[in-house]
């Protein structure tokens, strides 16, 4: 019993330590479904055993044999042995689902006075390994639906072929998430003194555009970018090689990377993009700290100056372009105090905290609308085909408990269906340079229909004349059937909820495919 737990205890400590070292991600219970893949990493890895593990090994395997020669106390009768083995269980289920797994407990276990509050990392460092690597057996199963047969999802699948673009249809893609890019033009309840979206009208006049119903509300970025990179309403860990859109490009030839101005370790991006089939992908750290003279989180023009670059760079190779980022500026909170040069909004006798919260807010947006106006005009410029394909993640929090929306006067009220809209939507705009638009023989304008953010690159896909993969295509046969699955249950189409059992049985197959599709990798290794 003593070697055994030190020897296991350790063994998986170890494991934690050099996952840390090598990969700056911590050893979770569900890396044990992923054991050949790590097996196969460590060979890009020189494992040093310390000094101070050979001299843990050695203690344990002592101690081990003094227990055995001096405090063996052996208990002959069996009803004893049956007695304390369910004894054992019963307190060790009892303390895993009640104190282990309890939510109190481990946010009470947090230290936070030597750690980066946010940094997941040093939140799993802070609680030693033990306590998070139990823990982590909550998300460590991607369980699937109800109902779920592999087979039958196969044949679902088998219905379509695997479709090459045509080497002629090929064109550049550049997409960028905005971080809280939400349009408060569409409300006609706001007065503008100062409008800091009539920049974009311009671009929406040439390009083709809608509404994304997010599932997510001023937090939780990951949750679109993920759903748009793999075409699924639903996630995983992605602790592993994972289908997607990026895979995709990179099969067809094209170089796929992007960047994102914050911390690698922020949603895990450095280890889940390279999932996700990025050959490369720029935090902080590596790339835009350098660019902005030592400073972390760079504003838009930077993040798109350097993009352009990278573009050019891969361009004048002969190579075909994919690139996604996603942008920090305009992140909330945008506080109470005035950080505006002057009002974006008439003053309707809105509380001081509001009309300043709103107005940092619309700041914000008019900075981001200029960024976007600059690189829609490096795209129309280049002579090469370049589409652009531009998307909020959510909407932003604007004060407290959402006050600015109420004092607004936005309906923000979740059992309607304007309400509901009015507070999961934010904007799409994709659009097209010369070369592109005769190139696929699309003009890309017009407007396009409210849609979940898995369903953006199926809209541009049906633009480009697109097929892709087979999950692409089962996609996009499933999108003629409703537009937006949400999280909360409701299910749409042309705009209005839909009630029928048809829906629902169109959600629950695709649910079923996407499973399918994030646990069985088809993509050259």
């Amino acid at each position: 019993s003593c070697f055994l737990s030190s020897g296991i205890t350790m063994i998986l400590s170890w494991i934690n330590y050099y996952k840390f070292l090598f990969r700056n991600d911590p050893f979770l219970f569900g890396d044990i479904a992923i054991a050949g893949e790590a097996k196969v990493m460590t060979q890009s890895y020189k494992v040093v055993l310390t000094p101070l593990i050979i001299a843990i090994m050695v203690l344990i395997v002592i101690f081990s044999v003094i227990m055995l020669f001096y405090f063996r106390v052996p208990i002959k009768r069996v009803m004893p042995r049956i007695i304390l083995v369910l004894l054992a269980l019963l307190v060790g289920n009892y303390g895993f689902i009640h104190i282990y797994l309890n939510e109190d407990i481990y946010a009470e276990a947090l230290d936070v006075e030597f750690i980066q509050m946010w940094a997941p990392n040093d939140q799993f460092i802070s609680r030693g390994f033990l306590y998070p690597f139990i823990y982590s057996t909550q998300t460590a199963f991607d369980r699937a639906p109800e109902g779920y047969n592999e087979n039958e999802v196969k044949d679902i699948l088998s219905a379509y072929t695997y479709a090459d673009i045509p080497e002629d249809k090929k064109v550049n893609i550049i997409s960028v998430m905005l971080e809280s890019w939400g349009d408060l033009s569409k409300f006609d309840c706001i007065e503008f003194e100062n409008d800091p979206y009539e920049i974009l009208e311009p671009l929406y006049e040439k390009g083709y555009s809608g509404e994304l119903v997010t599932d997510i509300f001023a937090a939780g970025t990951v949750t679109s970018e993920r759903q748009f990179l793999t075409g699924s309403s639903s996630s995983g860990e992605y602790r592993m090689a994972t289908n997607s859109y990026v895979w995709y490009f990179k099969e067809q030839g094209y170089k796929v990377e992007g960047g994102h101005p914050s911390y690698p370790w922020f949603y895990n991006r450095k280890n889940i993009n390279m999932n996700l089939g990025f050959d490369d992908y720029y935090f902080d750290d590596d790339h835009y700290m350098a660019l902005n003279e030592g400073q972390r989180l760079a504003d838009n023009m930077i993040v798109f100056q350097d993009l352009m670059d990278m573009f050019d760079k891969t361009v004048e190779k002969g190579e075909y372009y994919f690139n996604f980022s996603v942008t920090y500026q305009s992140h909330g909170p945008y506080g109470y105090n005035v950080g505006y040069e002057s009002p974006y909004i008439v003053n309707k006798g809105y509380s001081d905290d509001i009309f300043n919260n709103v107005n940092n807010y619309l700041s914000c947006m008019d900075a981001t609308n200029r960024s976007v106006v600059w690189l829609a005009n490096r795209v129309f410029e280049r002579q090469e085909p370049v589409v652009l394909i531009l998307f909020g993640d959510h909407m932003p929090g604007l004060g407290e408990n959402n006050s600015g929306y109420h004092e607004l006067g936005i309906n923000i009220d979740l059992s309607s269906e304007e309400g509901f809209k009015n507070y999961y939507s934010t904007p799409y705009l994709i659009i097209a340079n010369d070369a592109a638009k005769e190139k696929l023989g699309c003009d890309f304008s017009g407007k396009g229909p409210a849609i979940a953010p898995y369903f953006l690159m199926t809209e541009f896909f049906e633009l480009a004349g697109y097929k892709g993969d087979e999950f692409a295509q089962y996609v996009a046969d499933a999108s003629e059937k409703y537009d937006v699955y949400h999280s909360a249950g409701l299910i749409f189409k042309d705009g209005a909820v839909v009630y029928d059992t048809a829906a629902s049985d169109v959600v629950n197959e695709l649910r079923k495919v996407e499973y399918y599709r994030r646990n069985n990798f088809s993509y050259a290794d």
